[in-house]
């Protein structure tokens, strides 16, 4: 169980971090994706435990927990950028 738990914390640090590098400066500050991206990446790892509970997802680090630790990581960062954006935030910048 502490390897899945450092996993999912490492895959979420891993998404908050890449989403604050793609904000620019214009984001929620890097403190705030690494939470918004560990978050998710619990979120989706439990919550695949609900949906495939015989599969053991919870106690054990398996690919598909890992997969859907990442996945809903991503998907969390993304709206809280989304959410959080001004006109402009995404133009490219030279």
């Amino acid at each position: 169980m502490i390897a899945a738990l450092s996993a999912w914390l490492l895959i979420g640090i891993c998404v908050g971090w890449v989403g604050n590098r793609q904000a620019r400066g214009a984001g929620l500050g890097l403190l705030l994706y690494l939470i918004i991206g560990v978050i998710g990446a619990f979120v989706g790892a439990v919550g695949l435990s609900f949906v495939a509970p015989d599969q053991n997802t919870f106690y054990a680090l398996t690919v598909s927990s890992a997969l859907a630790a990442l996945g809903t990581a991503i998907f969390f960062v993304l709206v809280a950028r989304l959410v959080t954006a001004r006109r402009g935030d995404y133009s490219t910048r030279h």
